[in-house]
């Protein structure tokens, strides 16, 4: 007979409620309305020198140091601005004793010299005017580099890739450059081509620059293009470009991370969805999937229905997933006997960190489960005639109904069974019922024994 002994634990959830108050000072009044104000730092921004195409943003602060909201109602230009822009300042509200910022950006696209004025329309009481004076400098003799920053990805390990930077003089006059090298910590970044050292860029005038990029491994490098020059925008004779590379790898996910089968009756059929994920940056392939077992075994009760649309071949079980995307894998159970089922699901990409996956995936067949326990009885010394009684609980621990069959007693006639006119001929999942059980000996000094044998008709391990 199968055993089992069950436990419960019964948990009370006290709900806690706390009660909140308000209230103002003591003398039951609350402060005074006042009248919003504005300071603005800085009034005015400045812009030194920004290479034409390149972007530059400065912050401005604004706070309101009184006791009603201000409120910007609107804002126009005054003067030339056609390379400024402004974030932050329509429909702007802010609190007494708050502050917001603002942003304005300079994006140059010629040498011409932007200068203007921000004005304000709000309801400072201390300030009936408030404006914001934004100036460029003239931009000439600049030197540019486009891309800026550089980002260079990888796809495969040891395989090179290369970008080509323009290195453009976006002024009037005349750039000296007298050498160029990567700056970098590792092997992977190299200045493959470039100009023989020194030469002039001339205004208005562009000369490439090729940058190879060979990963080694999964993981990212930060370098830096370093130009020796005499331009304006050189810092210290130094033109610097940042180069960030990085190897765009796969990342598998499974989910869920085990699959597990709802009870499936004897020659039915249940499936369950496993989701393969690549939540990477590159293409995912995987090029196998299948169980640990034997794929063509005949007793195969748990198998792969379909790859997405197409249906499984063990064969050719390979796919690809982009970046971002996901497959949805169809998995099947058929139960062909009363056993539970446990199998690896293994499945083979080229995620470099993770190439191979194991999903555990489980089934358990629907069907009744006799259960008896205790699994023996053990009665106290009793006097002649006079009588214990124990009981001996029948569980159905499946998911079908379960049919019980007679319940036979074997040994000494001192044991008999008390309440076996209302033994049941079935239990639902779950459903107990407690077989009481006598002893009353009618000699001293002797050993009594025997047995129950507790059958159930359509429990296949037990019938």
């Amino acid at each position: 007979m199968n055993v089992r002994v069950f436990s419960a634990l019964f948990l009370g959830i006290l709900p806690i409620v706390a009660g909140s108050g308000c209230g103002n000072n003591d003398d039951g009044n609350f402060s005074e309305v006042g009248r919003a104000q504005i300071i603005i730092e800085p009034e005015e921004v400045v812009f030194g020198m920004v290479n034409e195409g390149e972007e530059v943003s400065r912050r401005v602060e604004i706070s309101n140091p009184g006791t009603e909201t201000l409120n910007i109602a609107s804002w126009n230009w005054e003067g030339f601005h056609d390379d400024f822009s402004v974030v932050g300042l329509d429909g702007l509200n802010i609190e007494p004793n708050e502050f917001a910022y603002v942003t304005i950006t300079f994006t140059p696209t010629d040498n011409q010299i932007n200068d203007a004025t921000i004005v304000l329309e709000a309801n400072a009481a201390n300030n009936s005017d408030p404006r914001i004076h934004v100036l460029s400098q003239e931009q000439s003799g600049a030197i540019m580099a486009l891309p800026n920053p550089i980002y260079i990805s990888g796809t495969h390990v040891n395989e090179t890739v290369s970008v080509n930077v323009e290195i453009y003089n976006s002024g009037t006059d005349n750039i000296n450059l007298e050498d160029g090298w990567m700056y970098t910590s590792s092997g992977e970044l190299e200045l493959s081509s470039q100009p023989t050292y020194p030469f002039v860029l001339a205004a208005n005038q562009t000369e490439i620059f090729t940058i190879a990029y060979t990963p080694t491994g999964p993981g990212s490098e930060e370098a830096e293009l370093i130009l020796t020059c005499d331009a304006p925008n050189c810092e210290n004779s130094r033109y610097r470009v940042p180069v960030h590379a990085v190897l765009e790898t796969p990342y598998l996910v499974v989910s869920p991370p085990a699959v597990g089968f709802e009870p499936t009756a004897i020659g039915e059929t249940s499936t369950e969805s496993l989701l393969v994920r690549n939540q990477g940056d590159a293409t995912l392939h995987v090029s196998s999937l299948a169980f640990a077992f034997d794929p063509e075994a005949d007793a195969q009760e748990i198998f792969v229905d379909s790859i997405g649309e197409t249906p499984y071949d063990v064969s050719d079980s390979s796919f690809d997933v982009e970046a971002g995307e996901m497959v949805e894998i169809t998995l099947s159970y058929s139960p062909l006997d009363a056993q539970t089922d446990n199998e690896d699901l293994v499945i083979r990409s080229d995620d470099p960190q993770l190439p191979l996956t194991q999903v555990q995936v489980a089934g358990a067949p629907a069907m009744p489960i006799l259960e008896v326990f205790p699994s023996e009885l053990n009665f106290p010394l009793v006097a002649v005639d006079y009588e214990a009684t124990l009981s001996v609980t029948i569980r159905n621990g499946g998911t079908e109904l379960l049919e019980l069959g007679e319940v036979s007693r074997r040994g000494d006639e001192a044991f008999s069974l008390l309440n076996y006119d209302s033994y049941p001929d079935s239990l639902d999942p779950e459903e107990t019922f407690d077989l009481q059980v006598q002893f009353r000996p009618d000699t001293a000094l002797v050993d009594f024994g025997g047995s129950l044998i507790v059958t159930a008709e359509n429990d296949p391990n037990n019938s």
